[in-house]
């Protein structure tokens, strides 16, 4: 009898699996076009869309909800970047949240970007919400030049 349960797991285990690999890959392929479209509003400059549109509700609460404060911080500390004029996924890095207090799956989308104005490494971090892929955070460095990068 506890061989005939064991089997029964064993199938529908088996049966199952390829429909979660198929669901996680669409969750995956979904954040990777979300991100592209977050990096896009970042390097047109697109800030209140990026609040309004693309933000996850989990950023916002976490930044008090302060659209005007998000809007500033963005521009003042992206003037200086120029137009971009090429931009590269790199990686996809899926991860449980472990270092904050949401729950849930986040996805780590990291580009290669070029501007007229010098080259960077950006990430944009995105969570599932509403059905969607938004915003949780966002990051990046200028690319390393020279010898030894």
């Amino acid at each position: 009898m506890a061989t005939g349960r064991i089997i029964r797991f064993a199938v529908a285990c088996a049966i199952s699996m390829p429909a979660a690999a198929a669901l996680a890959q669409d969750d995956q392929t979904e954040a990777v076009s979300a991100a592209k479209g977050i990096m896009a509003s970042l390097a047109n400059k697109d800030f209140e869309g990026l609040w309004n549109e693309q933000t996850s509700d989990y950023f916002k609460n976490w930044s008090k909800g302060n659209k005007d404060a998000f809007i500033a911080k963005m521009s003042i500390s992206r003037s200086t970047i120029g137009n971009i004029t090429e931009s590269n996924v790199l990686d996809l890095q899926v991860s449980p949240s472990t270092a904050s207090d949401y729950v849930g799956t986040m996805y780590t989308v990291t580009f290669a970007n070029n501007y007229t104005t010098g080259s960077s490494y950006e990430y944009v971090i995105v969570i599932k919400e509403g059905g969607s892929f938004k915003m949780s955070g966002f990051g990046g460095v200028p690319k390393p030049q020279g010898p030894g990068r």
